[in-house]
């Protein structure tokens, strides 16, 4: 009778309910590794960039030789070093900052909140992270980095970007 209606329209709201969580984890969240998207990143940023605090801080990590692991190994071992990097960027920075998958073997990072100096050591706890450690079975690598920081309320969120890619790309060089 009614109670099995009512349990179904439950169990149909419960299960609409879950999937409204999950489309929204998909929605912000990279597939392959698990770290926010580029589009939450952005979004991030739009939000927080009038906010006044002690500064902030672009960060473009880029996974040095990445097609060499590819070629070599196939794309599932390449897969499983992106996952171990984004990882171990996410374990290196603040709860607060936001670290996501830019593209293809490309993060980034948005340190929210902090002196120049202070980015400034999380850029090498990054790399240190990341460098010099296996990063899948016997496979170690690295990775360079480019940043651009401000103080500055307002600034254009796309010059401030292309500010720490510039950077990646002289760290590159």
């Amino acid at each position: 009778g009614f109670g099995c209606v009512y349990t179904d329209i439950t169990d149909d709201v419960n299960t609409l309910e879950k999937a409204i969580v999950e489309f929204e984890h998909a929605t912000t969240h990279d597939q392959l590794t698990g770290i926010y998207n580029r589009i939450y990143l952005d979004e991030t940023f739009n939000r927080i960039i009038s906010r006044p605090g002690k500064g902030m801080a672009f960060v473009m990590v880029d996974v040095d030789n990445f097609s060499y692991y590819n070629n070599e190994y196939g794309h599932g071992v390449g897969d499983r070093i992106l996952q171990a990097i984004a990882h171990r960027i996410q374990s290196t920075v603040r709860s607060s900052d936001v670290v996501a998958r830019w593209a293809g073997d490309e993060f980034s990072i948005l340190l929210i909140d902090i002196p120049k100096a202070q980015a400034v050591r999380v850029l090498y706890e990054v790399r240190d992270a990341v460098s010099g450690n296996a990063l899948y079975s016997d496979l170690f690598g690295s990775v360079t980095i480019g940043f651009n920081w401000t103080d500055k309320q307002n600034v254009d969120p796309e010059e401030f970007a292309n500010g720490a890619d510039l950077a990646l790309i002289q760290q590159k060089r």
